[in-house]
């Protein structure tokens, strides 16, 4: 692919959090920063496919609008060696995710513990994910603080993926991640 030609490929990982509901524009999807295509469902998803192929995609987050099931459940079943994952798609709801595994609609969850309302909800999301053998990923929203409380969760839970935003822009990722080395290094 791609990679391989700058000789990066075993250096980093392409994910992409596309927040695809925001692109959906009637009956498709509209790239209007990019090549201002509309692209009707089937479109989106061979567009998806493309890149997955093409560049060595191996997340993807939100890639279709969270109505759009059968585009969901097809990316997911295709053979692209990328994980999809569920954001808006979910709202870190247990009986969401139990709903997206049994019509097997992604790979994985983002669980957000504001977004959840309670500790109890965000457990029982994350539990949920877990028992049904889907890839659980903490996060907190798009917002910055440096509360660690996703830290703790995180390593309480044994939740193996989170998401904390850019390091070298956003100090209380900074202080998320120091927190999480420090739960982690006994």
């Amino acid at each position: 692919g791609v990679r391989d030609g700058l000789g990066l490929a075993d250096e980093y990982d392409v994910m992409i959090d596309a927040s695809a509901g925001d692109l959906r524009d009637g009956d498709g999807y509209c790239l209007g920063l990019t090549d201002g295509r509309h692209r009707d469902g089937g479109g989106f998803l061979d567009y998806w496919i493309g890149l997955m192929s093409e560049y060595g995609v191996s997340f993807v987050e939100d890639p279709f609008h969270e109505t759009d099931f059968a585009l969901w459940a097809a990316l997911t079943a295709a053979d692209t060696r990328c994980m999809v994952v569920g954001d808006n798609l979910y709202s870190s709801d247990a009986s969401r995710i139990e709903d997206g595994v049994r019509r097997r609609l992604s790979h994985a969850a983002v669980i957000k513990p504001n977004q959840s309302g309670t500790v109890t909800a965000v457990r029982r999301a994350i539990e949920t994910a877990e028992r049904c053998d889907m890839v659980a990923i903490t996060s907190h929203r798009s917002i910055s603080t440096e509360s660690t409380f996703l830290s703790t969760l995180t390593c309480v839970s044994d939740v193996k993926y989170v998401k904390i935003g850019p390091l070298s822009t956003d100090y209380s990722s900074v202080v998320r991640l120091n927190e999480i080395l420090r739960l982690t290094a006994s």
